[in-house]
């Protein structure tokens, strides 16, 4: 049997370089997260307006697959590559000269100054830094120990660390975030009224629902004597349509719905509009893996309600249906039929290699909707067709070939066009044999994030020079008359027990989850509590929420 020889001190060599490896590896990880995280920050506060961290957490844990390649190419220019470039930069200066310091390695390095023969040297011996400056006022020598240096250096790294911390965790909220989930709220479990558990009394003859979740719409894009805040009327060619029929607004024009906390993106706005419950990221569950699996499966909502009642339902959208796991949320949520931008290829009505904005333009996909909703319309059981457009998505829109630009800005252009071909869909549904029995309903999935627009309002947040921002809603053809519908106070949470009532379905108590009925005259949670106090009780930890819609049972 051969002898086991060790080397220890070749063993020592090798755990001693793996480490110093291991330490730099680390080292320059730190640098780059902390570079990257001051990026980002600023990155999403100019492009977002604040985006809460709950949105952004849940953006990072959920897939992201199908995003617009422009956004990903401004994210990648913006955030990615200058954090690489200063890191490495940083990561560079500290290895040589920080490390020379410790190891105590003679250096000399020589900088030549504006003038002729003057210069700044630093010569690094075994004891100290000697720093000469040599100008034409004179000669400076200063003398300064080793040890002090390179505390100084360390201390100077550890500062900008902090400071890039401090600052990404402030412009991110991500300490308001920590701090809101230290307190927990009864307030969900105070207000939800469990839908299963609801009496729900259908029509005899049930009516059909189109619902369009018109992209980042709302409100404020009327003209100011229409209740908005343009100097021109964006939604012109929306506003004969919403004359005709029945807007719930917050004030007595044209107005909306209140944007609460966890409904300020699309799939919270999905969420919000079809379960009645805000969607919101716990600290102790970030780990969201499964859940791409189980997306709220424990919640009931509208697509659990008419899948019961016997409806045929289909969700269409031009972009890949797995971003933000829309595809699960409507799955789990009423088995609905999804119609996505592979879809189309499949079906061939576009070519492979056809992307435009994120999948497909919404002219197109409102000619494929209506060639869905003549299927639908003849077969024997009532439909639930969901769209969502695409074309008002931030930053800055999209405005498709043959659209003459009739504004300055390519937003306001984009949002006078989507009201264009929204009002058109509706006219031509208007014009079908299966309209008699239908109700429409209109509603932005949340307010808009384009910054850009909005900076001539001095935007901030949810407000511009004291106006309220309102998602915007229409509802078309419906079964009931409300008891009261201008001045009110609601979020969009409100619009799901709502949506069903519209279909003349009567609500045991005109509550469901944590919205309420807008058609009857019972009062909001927000008109009982104040917009305010709801959206910060949203904002803290709910043990209820957790227990009962995030963890799997």
């Amino acid at each position: 049997m051969l002898p086991i020889i060790l080397n220890l001190n070749k063993f020592k060599v090798v755990v001693k370089n793996s480490f110093s490896i291991f330490i730099k590896v680390s080292n320059f990880l730190i640098i780059f997260l902390t570079v990257f995280l001051h990026f980002l920050a600023k990155w999403l506060k100019k492009s977002f307006n604040d985006m809460p961290f709950n949105d952004i957490l849940f953006n990072i844990f959920m897939p992201i697959k199908g995003t617009e390649k422009n956004l990903i190419d401004q994210f990648i220019a913006v955030c990615v590559l200058p954090s690489l470039f200063f890191s490495i930069l940083i990561f560079f200066l500290v290895n040589r000269v920080l490390i020379r310091i410790h190891k105590k390695n003679n250096m000399v390095l020589n900088y030549k100054i504006f003038r002729k023969n003057s210069a700044f040297n630093i010569i690094i011996d075994r004891a100290s830094v000697i720093f000469k400056i040599n100008m034409f006022c004179g000669k400076f020598k200063v003398k300064v120990s080793r040890r002090f240096i390179f505390f100084l250096l360390v201390c100077c790294e550890v500062c900008c660390v902090y400071s890039s911390l401090n600052t990404g965790f402030k412009s991110l909220k991500i300490d308001a975030f920590l701090k809101e989930n230290k307190q927990n709220s009864s307030f969900i479990k105070n207000n939800y009224k469990n839908p299963k558990n609801t009496e729900l009394i259908f029509p005899l003859k049930k009516r059909n629902l189109i619902y369009i979740f018109a992209e980042s719409m709302e409100s404020s894009y009327f003209s100011k004597d229409l209740g908005g805040n343009e100097e021109e009327n964006l939604l012109a060619p929306l506003t004969e349509l919403a004359v005709e029929n029945l807007n719930f607004s917050n004030n007595d024009r044209f107005g909306g719905a209140y944007s609460t906390f966890g409904s300020k993106f699309t799939t919270a706005g999905l969420v919000s509009q079809t379960l009645g419950i805000p969607l919101k990221i716990s600290p102790k569950i970030v780990n969201l893996v499964q859940n791409h699996a189980f997306f709220f499966n424990n919640a009931y909502g509208l697509g659990n309600i008419l899948q019961k009642a016997g409806y045929r339902q289909m969700f269409m959208i031009g972009s890949d249906k797995k971003f933000g796991n829309r595809d699960v949320l409507m799955e789990n949520h009423g088995n609905y039929e999804i119609y996505d931008y592979y879809s189309a290829i499949e079906e061939k009505k576009i070519e492979p290699n056809h992307k435009v904005w994120w999948g497909l333009e919404d002219s197109l996909l409102f000619e494929i909707a209506k060639e869905k909703l003549s299927e639908l319309s003849k077969q024997n059981a009532p439909f639930n067709f969901t769209m969502l457009t695409t074309n008002t998505h931030c930053p800055e829109g999209f405005l498709e070939q043959g659209c003459e630009p009739r504004f300055v800005d390519n937003y306001s252009n984009a949002v006078y066009y989507s009201a264009e071909q929204i009002n058109d869909f509706v006219r031509w549904v208007q014009q079908q044999p299966f309209y008699e029995n239908t109700t429409i309903v209109i509603a932005g999935d949340h307010l808009s994030m384009a910054k850009k627009h909005f900076s001539k309002y001095n935007y901030n947040n949810d407000k511009r020079c004291g106006f309220d921002r309102t998602i915007f809603n229409l509802f078309i053809n419906c079964e009931v008359k409300p008891f009261k519908c201008k001045n009110r106070v609601f979020n969009s949470l409100d619009l799901f027990p709502t949506t069903l009532a519209s279909l003349g379905v009567k609500i045991k108590g005109d509550r469901l989850a944590l919205g309420t009925n807008l058609f009857s005259d019972r009062k909001t949670v927000s008109e009982i509590y104040g917009i305010e106090f709801v959206d910060r009780e949203l904002k803290k930890r709910s043990n209820f929420y957790d227990i009962n819609f995030i963890y799997l049972h």
